[in-house]
């Protein structure tokens, strides 16, 4: 009974933390200016695109930059066409299925070495798919946490190899260390949206350089 209670308020900070993380789109380029002579998207965030030295919604597909369509989005503040990602399922392409059958592949070594994935995951889909690094982290944020929770689901009634009375899981360590990992979470979401591209995968590869590099040894 008392690992339940436990594993209920694992589950609840994990909850908190998702409400607080998932915040709507903010345009906050909207109206700014923006340099013309470079990419459409390239200097306004959010899916707007540079219409006359200004950030603004897209008017069509011809607004936005190669691999994006522009379409109605009500979850944005405030509403606005902007520029998305094509629909997958509607035009699939190469690298789509390669991108798929690589993060099943770092799936099975993600679990298997019980880490999160993030380290393969966004290199795969900025590499393979092209995605920016904005569009990588969220993917990759949810695709770890559909695998958490699975790794979760699985282990949730195992119990500790030498001492058979207590769970797998260590509940009490668990609760101690989620409420800093979901501040840095939040840090980290609104970092994602404030960095630029570039800073975003210059940490990425000095943590995946540092994380290789205590694995060797």
């Amino acid at each position: 009974m008392a690992s339940f209670d436990r594993a209920t308020l694992f589950l609840a900070l994990v909850a908190f933390g998702a409400l607080h993380a998932a915040a709507g789109k903010k345009l906050d380029d909207f109206g700014t200016g923006c340099d013309q002579s470079k990419a459409a998207q390239a200097d306004c965030a959010g899916g707007l695109v540079c219409l006359n030295s200004t950030c603004a919604p897209c008017r069509s597909d011809s607004d936005c930059e190669g691999g994006y369509v522009c379409k109605f989005d009500s979850s944005a503040s405030p509403e606005a066409y902007l520029c998305k990602r094509y629909s997958m399922f509607e035009d699939m392409r190469f690298g789509d299925v390669a991108a798929t059958v690589l993060s099943f592949l770092g799936a099975m070594l993600a679990a298997g070495g019980g880490v999160g994935g993030g380290g393969l995951f966004v290199p795969i889909f900025i590499l393979v798919i092209g995605l920016t690094a904005y569009e990588a982290v969220p993917l990759s944020q949810a695709m770890i946490f559909g695998g958490g929770l699975v790794n979760y689901i699985m282990n949730y009634q195992a119990h500790h190899p030498t001492v058979p009375s207590r769970p797998l899981i260590n509940y009490e360590a668990a609760i101690m260390l989620e409420p800093l990992m979901l501040a840095g979470t939040v840090i980290g979401v609104l970092a994602n949206t404030v960095f630029p591209q570039w800073l975003i995968v210059v940490l990425l590869v000095l943590v995946l350089a540092y994380a290789s590099r205590r694995t060797y040894k």
